[in-house]
């Protein structure tokens, strides 16, 4: 009877603020008008895909609205291009959605009541299926309510467009999907803390957004989370209590309900730096350990037990299950010192026991040139900001460590030392940005993944020993006065090297057209290690070829200026492609390098790419390949020197005179290409 009441007061109250305001109503509401002519035959749910009508609101004057404008009709609404806001007059939603509507909100449409003198909320919906898209937002006034679920009926799904403000839903059997987007009002500033979520029904996560985290209150009972995203901890959670006993919240994580000890460590309610652990009638709420690390660092509470001054009995400082806040920089001393923040305390060694979290917020850490500190079990969060980092001029070693919202991670510092037993997140540009000292990447199950780059380093060195790094622009970048190692894990979405880059095992991946570009001034040793997804490497600079490793690569397009250096023999098939633009003719573009001479059984596994009019030859004098200018025929023939020996494009050796494309080695050393019909 509560909805059937509310319902009618809703209508009432509509009905009511008409004619209350009849004096200042649009005097030509176009857009009612043209939802109210809508064919019946458009009628019916989830026929969005084949029968919707788009409602484009650049072409209505009416979107100031002193009414809301009501959907409820039965029909299926795409709303596009343009913003309907709420006129002073109207103290009530912009947009009603009910009666079996179907309706879409994207492609550059807006729905906002940011600016709006009424705290109501921005849409209303009962009955209905509502669809946020990509490109779409939704922005309720803040601290108000962006969507009201009024009815079981209700459908609710995000699909990456824009959620600003509470979606509050009534009723326990309602259905809200989020599948991925933005959600502005779930970071933390200062004491601003806003709901998501608001929820008697149940939540269905497909997705997490790019940047945010979703923070719920549920206030149904034995509410179900369908969790099929691996971003969980990002998940925060505020039940109601209940009586000793209850399961307040249950989650549902790929198809497989987690128990009540992991959604305590899983998800966690923050607000005025205290954390709920909501294990039974009582709310359980604790203040933390040490809400000030630096204090700690400043006097630590056992320095009088042990000085402090080894890796096997540094200074501890243990971080509750249920979390810190960082309230200021941390700046850990340089007072030659041991220090290891811990996560989970001693004798509790399995995998889900306890992983304690730092907030460290709008904040830096600074870990100075003499100090030593490890981490250990911890979930790492900053605040996604520019300029806010952890700038490492001493050693900091990282043992599972999970690490979110970072501009970039880590920056080393000259002097630094970074050593990664296990890492694990994601990050809006870069994994570690390299400025001088080192960083010792490992582990197998270390996996951290950068908006631009997995490292960038300008300075120093970067060992990959295990692991996956990987990056949107490339995988790594090492400049001119950096140093790359490579040795084994996998580096994805190519590499690019301006500097001096060693590849001794492991795989390259992704990149785009190529998946190593050695560019101008670089050096790049290929001893050993795999080149995926094509495997081309792009080289115009120094790049070193180990002709008896393990090497699997793709076609290695030599660019103006780069050179080829043989180590070793060759014991696999080499083919290198030469554009005219790029074609240097007399310029030596393959040798042997490190004291290395070729030979012809080197020359034998070299196939060479050329435009007609040039052709290769290799000069036993100087031991290197160069390329030379013919006629321009392709299908010439001399009488002298003779053929010794010819090859079809793939390196089989074929009869002199076989049709299409041979590569001929002749009695003089020289090898040319010809054309024959």
């Amino acid at each position: 009877m509560r909805k059937l009441d509310f319902m009618f007061k809703l209508r009432l109250a509509i009905l009511l603020g008409m004619l209350a305001c009849f004096g200042s109503v649009q005097a030509q509401d176009d857009l009612q008008e043209y939802v109210n002519k809508v064919s019946a035959q458009n009628a019916g749910r989830h026929q969005a895909p084949n029968n919707i009508i788009d409602v484009d609101l650049s072409q209505f004057s009416a979107t100031k609205r002193k009414t809301t404008l009501d959907v409820a009709n039965g029909n299926n609404y795409r709303f596009i291009n343009g913003t309907l806001t709420r006129d002073a007059s109207l103290d009530g939603p912009i947009l009603h959605v009910g009666g079996g509507c179907y309706v879409e909100i994207g492609n550059g449409a807006t729905i906002s009541a940011e600016e709006s003198s009424s705290n109501r909320e921005a849409i209303i919906q009962d009955g209905a299926e509502l669809q946020l898209l990509k490109g779409g937002a939704i922005r309720g006034k803040k601290g108000c309510t962006s969507v009201l679920m009024t009815t079981a009926s209700d459908n609710f799904t995000m699909q990456y467009g824009t959620l600003y403000g509470t979606l509050v839903c009534e009723a326990s059997d309602a259905t809200i999907n989020f599948n991925g987007g933005e959600l502005e009002w779930s970071n933390i500033s200062g004491n601003d803390f806003y709901d998501t979520f608001k929820s008697a029904a149940d939540i269905n996560v497909n997705s997490m957004p790019f940047n945010d985290v979703i923070r719920v209150e549920l206030t149904g009972k034995n509410n179900v989370i369908n969790m099929d995203s691996d971003f969980c901890p990002l998940f925060y959670v505020k039940a109601p209590a209940k009586k000793s006993g209850d399961v307040l919240v249950k989650v549902l994580h790929f198809g497989t309900y987690w128990s009540l000890d992991d959604v305590k460590k899983y998800t966690t309610w923050q607000g005025d730096q205290k954390y709920g652990t909501y294990a039974d009638s009582k709310t359980n709420t604790v203040k933390l350990s040490y809400d000030d690390l630096q204090r700690f660092f400043d006097d630590p509470d056992d320095k009088d037990e042990h000085c402090g001054c080894s890796d096997e009995d540094p200074y501890r400082v243990d971080i509750p299950c249920d979390g810190l806040t960082m309230k200021k920089d941390l700046d850990v001393p340089d007072d030659d010192l041991y220090w290891a923040i811990n996560g989970r305390p001693e004798g509790q060694e399995d995998e889900y026991d306890c992983e304690g979290q730092v907030d460290e917020g709008e904040n830096d850490v600074y870990i100075r040139p003499k100090a030593k500190v490890r981490w250990r079990w911890l979930r790492w969060r900053g605040c996604g900001c520019q300029g806010k980092h952890i700038w490492v001029y001493g050693t900091l070693r990282i043992y599972r460590v999970w690490y979110y919202y970072y501009w970039r991670f880590i920056h080393v510092m000259p002097g630094g030392k970074v050593i990664i037993e296990d890492l694990n997140g994601d990050c809006d540009e870069t994994v570690f940005h390299v400025e001088g000292g080192e960083v010792d990447y490992g582990g197998d199950n270390s996996h951290c993944s950068g908006g631009k780059y997995g490292w960038y380093c300008t300075g120093g060195v970067i060992y990959i020993r295990g692991g996956w790094l990987s990056g949107g622009t490339c995988g790594g970048w090492t400049g001119p006065k950096g140093k790359s190692y490579h040795y084994d894990g996998t580096v994805h979405g190519g590499i690019h090297n301006y500097g001096w880059h060693y590849f001794y095992g492991g795989t390259c991946s992704g990149g785009g057209s190529y998946t190593i570009y050695n560019y101008k001034g670089g050096h790049f040793y290929y001893y050993k290690g795999t080149c995926t997804d094509g495997g081309k490497i792009w080289n115009e600079g120094d790049l070193y070829i180990d002709g008896g490793g393990a090497i699997s690569c793709g076609d290695i397009y030599c660019i103006k200026g780069g050179c080829i250096y043989i180590l070793k023999k060759l014991t696999f098939t080499l083919r290198l492609i030469i554009t005219e633009e790029n074609i240097v003719p007399g310029a030596t573009i393959v040798v042997g390098g490190d004291g290395y001479t070729l030979t012809q059984d080197d020359i034998d596994r070299i196939q060479i790419d050329l435009p007609d009019g040039y052709e290769w030859k290799y000069d036993g004098a100087c031991g290197c390949i160069s390329i030379i200018k013919t006629t321009g025929i392709s299908n010439a023939v001399t009488n002298a020197p003779a053929v010794m020996q010819s090859y079809d494009t793939t390196g089989r050796q074929v009869g002199e005179g076989s049709k299409g494309i041979n590569i001929q080695r002749m009695s003089d050393g020289t090898v040319r290409k010809v054309t024959a019909k």
